[in-house]
């Protein structure tokens, strides 16, 4: 339930923090500790305790404790609230004393009602047999199907109650679409074959009928009675993306003044995932035009946040200067919107990390990542950026566990490189050389990889003086990199912890890197 004080609302659920429905910019952390402390008002929480909840039990010094409570004294002051919020019971802990209100909560700003993502209604099974003691299993099925296809941000799948009631009406494909506002029917059938059953699946366009996909799937009557998950794993599987590339391939056939908002985030999102920087003003634009036209559409300003960022790492900075460039200021206020707009938003979480690891705030960008992975356990690019963190405040054992994480979740991803080069190079600040070696060389078959895919293999060669090895690894690093050198290093690691920059640093300069 929403906390109410003065002006102010904490939903604790949802982790915001508004005053008179306008939400208000906190760090993460500040914003998860304020949560923590008025969810339970009047309570004095120790030291302990807070660690445990707000950080998850990892190392925390006084300093970083302190600095949270500042956080969360300023943003409230800045906003005119004189009161005191959080208390020091020294020698105690900390509390939450604000006075609770309990008053209608103000009127929350909402976008107006979108076409976008486009609506899937998921129809019941038609039961193609006289047996009617399937039809609560193959209603169980379809259940499944809509619960799991919820968990797609691309999707807006219709609720089962308005799907359902279309089960006894004899209508077409397009009837049932009109009455429901989708943009695609997933429908099928279940009949019995002697001791088989088999599903027919169909997802159709609405727009023109066409039949993008279909599968037949046949079960052993036991298996399917006993909830064999097959159907409901091959739907969930390829459904999604087959929505997507429709609408992908609808998005490109149109000039850019047609298109919608949505459409604008998909053509925006197709150039930012090759992560080259050379398509990222393509993509940035894009974005834009997708913000101009719906400024409250927080997926366009995550996306953008991203794109800002790899731009970035092809600007000719200085990188032992400031690392508070332009466009990592601006990346970072489009972060903060996003996750202002929907702080359930996991990918929102995820360019709010990267954007804390470019500028260097590495405490900040391991409490975003983690707020992603508690929205979506399993967005492996969440697990890579808390990796990379964790790797920078000299923590490999943690970076390990992060990598290995968005390794198991996401094994086919296009940034499975970063996860094993990272793997790499926490196993060189370990000492384990042999280790960094072999994760470096699994890094560098995968096709996306960078030069930083080489690092470790580089370093550690080095630090085991194998000098003729060393010299074929940095051909071989400069053929995909002419410009590799000890500043792009810089340029793209926030060096900003000693341990580790002495590992990697020392282990380039003593391969002759310089």
């Amino acid at each position: 339930m929403p906390i109410r004080f003065g002006p102010f609302e904490i939903d604790t659920s949802a982790k915001t923090l508004t005053k008179d429905g306008v939400p208000i910019q906190i760090k993460p952390r500040p914003l998860e500790l304020l949560c923590c402390l008025a969810a339970s008002p009047g309570k004095v929480f120790s030291k302990d305790e807070v660690i445990a909840e707000v950080w998850r039990g990892r190392v925390v010094s006084d300093t970083a404790l302190s600095s949270a409570i500042r956080d969360i004294r300023r943003v409230l002051e800045n906003a005119g609230y004189a009161e005191e919020v959080v208390k020091t019971h020294y020698g105690y802990g900390f509390g939450f004393t604000a006075k609770i209100s309990d008053d209608a909560s103000p009127p929350i700003a909402t976008a107006a009602k979108r076409s976008y993502p486009r609506a899937l209604a998921v129809m019941p099974l038609v039961l193609m047999c006289d047996d009617v003691s399937l039809k609560n299993h193959a209603d169980g099925l379809v259940d499944d199907v809509i619960f799991r296809l919820t968990k797609f941000r691309s999707l807006r799948v219709l609720a089962r109650k308005s799907t359902f009631v279309h089960q006894a009406k004899d209508q077409t494909i397009a009837e049932i679409a009109q009455n429901l506002a989708a943009d695609y029917v997933l429908e099928g059938s279940l009949r019995e074959l002697g001791p088989t059953i088999r599903i027919n699946v169909n997802l159709i366009a609405v727009s023109d009928e066409s039949q993008l996909w279909a599968e037949s799937i046949d079960f052993e009557r036991s298996a399917f009675v006993l909830g064999d998950s097959r159907a409901a794993d091959a739907v969930v599987s390829v459904v999604p993306k087959i929505i997507n590339d429709h609408e992908l391939h609808v998005a490109r056939a149109l000039r850019l003044e047609q298109l919608d908002p949505w459409q604008c985030y998909l053509r925006g999102s197709e150039r930012l995932e090759t992560f080259l920087p050379e398509h990222q003003t393509e993509a940035i634009a894009l974005f834009e035009r997708a913000i101009e036209l719906d400024p409250t559409f927080a997926d366009p300003h995550a996306s953008l946040a991203y794109a800002l960022c790899v731009m970035n790492q092809n600007l000719e900075d200085d990188p032992t200067a400031n690392r508070q460039t332009p466009l990592r200021l601006r990346s970072l206020e489009e972060a903060k919107k996003a996750t202002v707009l929907d702080a359930n938003m996991d990918f929102a979480w995820v360019a709010l990390a990267r954007v804390h690891y470019a500028l260097g705030h590495l405490e900040d960008a391991i409490s975003a990542a983690e707020r992603a992975i508690e929205i979506n356990p399993n967005l492996g690019l969440a697990y890579n950026w808390l990796g990379l963190s964790h790797l920078l405040v000299n923590d490999p054992q943690r970076a390990i566990e992060a990598f290995d994480q968005a390794l198991t979740v996401a094994p086919k991803a296009t940034y499975r490189w970063l996860s094993e080069a990272g793997r790499s190079l926490a196993a060189l600040l370990l000492g384990q050389y042999q280790d960094a070696i072999k994760w470096s060389r699994r890094a560098q078959r995968q096709p996306k990889a960078t030069y930083v895919a080489y690092l470790g293999e580089i370093c550690a060669q080095s630090h085991l003086g194998q000098g003729d090895a060393t010299e074929a690894t940095i051909k071989r690093i400069r053929q995909i990199n002419r410009d590799f050198c000890l500043r792009l290093v810089r340029h793209d690691f926030p060096l900003t912890n000693a341990a580790f920059e002495g590992c990697l640093i020392s282990g380039l300069e003593r391969a002759g890197i310089t």
